[in-house]
């Protein structure tokens, strides 16, 4: 049985911090079912646990970029081909 005076929490920390990506995500091709996009090394693909890494491919699709329009508010991510 656990002694509830004794059970320590630690809040999981993220430091690291993307650095700024200023390219923008090509879209390749484009139908009423999918979307293929070339993301830039350095920009990440979901958006990061440290409120600073909010920038990410999925947050662009989702909320619109210079070059993006309209923004896709339904996009997922379903597979990395880079990530076995």
């Amino acid at each position: 049985m656990l002694d509830r005076k004794s059970l320590h929490t630690q809040a999981i920390v993220d430091d690291f911090v993307a650095p700024v990506c200023d390219e923008s995500v090509d879209i390749l091709y484009q139908d009423q079912d999918i979307l293929l996009i070339n993301k830039p090394s350095g920009l990440l693909s979901l958006s990061g646990k440290n409120p600073l890494n909010w920038d990410s491919v999925h947050y662009r699709l989702v909320h619109g970029q210079d070059g993006i329009s309209p923004a896709f508010p339904q996009a997922l991510l379903p597979h990395r081909l880079d990530l076995g």
